[in-house]
């Protein structure tokens, strides 16, 4: 069970230290339910958290999923990219520079729709039952309106297409959006579609709100509730053959996870 199925409750004191966690971490390669709402209350909203990043070091994200699924088998050359090296670009600077306003343009465009939300702060997601994936989100949103009311929130502020209008930036066929009839979409073969499923698998979220912010002065892109697919009969599809030192009931990404502690 995660932290984020259990509502708001804010633990007092931490009873384990950082540094046990971290270190029971690396030693066991799982943490206990205790220990994981620990951990998500500590990196709450703290995407430059150093003790987050350490977590990290040992999970596999969600911005990892889609590479992860679509590699050959035994993928070390992917596996010690995502495991051993830091991740450092202008791209990522500027998300993290424009995340809250585009969370603050997400509310307006939703308030404008007659949907009141509220956006929770949350980091890292965790799972007793999949020790090896570790994904973030932007955000939990809660929508009173809607049937299930939570679900999850992934924000993009690309740079490379930052002020660009969204009819032009779909011109850009290598863009993570598509243009067919004039809707515009995630594409479901695109690594953030793959997120986003994972998102919700780790999570155990119904949907999610991709949106996209193209500036202060662009139209907002909104896909509201992406729902699980197929994608997630995949991930937890069960197969025993692709390592024998590992659990018949272990799932293909923590398998993927626990060989990657043998790189």
């Amino acid at each position: 069970m995660t932290a984020s199925e259990k509502g708001n409750t804010t633990p007092s004191t931490p009873s384990v230290s950082t540094e046990n966690i971290a270190s029971n971490l690396k030693r066991e390669h799982t943490l206990s339910d205790e220990q994981i709402q620990q951990v998500e209350q500590l990196t709450k909203g703290q995407s430059d958290n150093s003790f987050l990043k350490q977590i990290q070091r040992f999970k596999a994200t969600a911005s990892t999923f889609g590479k992860i699924i679509k590699c050959s088998r035994n993928p070390d050359g992917l596996l010690k990219a995502i495991f051993y090296s830091e991740a450092h670009s202008l791209a990522l600077s500027y998300g993290k520079e424009n995340e809250e306003k585009a969370i603050e343009d997400y509310k307006q465009y939703m308030d404008s729709k007659g949907s009141n939300v509220q956006v929770e702060s949350v980091s890292i997601i965790l799972s007793e039952d999949r020790p090896g994936l570790g994904p973030s989100l932007d955000g939990i949103v809660v929508d009173p309106s809607a049937n299930i009311t939570r679900g999850g929130l992934e924000m993009k502020c690309p740079y490379s297409k930052a002020n660009f209008n969204i009819n032009d930036a779909c011109k850009d066929k290598t863009l993570f959006l598509k243009s067919e009839n004039g809707q515009i979409s995630l594409k479901e073969n695109h690594n953030y579609f793959y997120q986003v499923q994972g998102q919700m698998y780790v999570a155990n979220l119904k949907w999610v709100d991709f949106v996209v912010w193209f500036g202060d002065q662009e139209e907002l892109f909104v896909q509201l509730n992406i729902r699980t697919n197929a994608l997630i009969l995949r991930l937890k599809r069960t197969d025993s053959e692709e390592d024998e030192s590992v659990s018949s009931d272990t799932e293909p990404l923590d398998i993927v996870y626990i060989n990657t502690l043998k790189v």
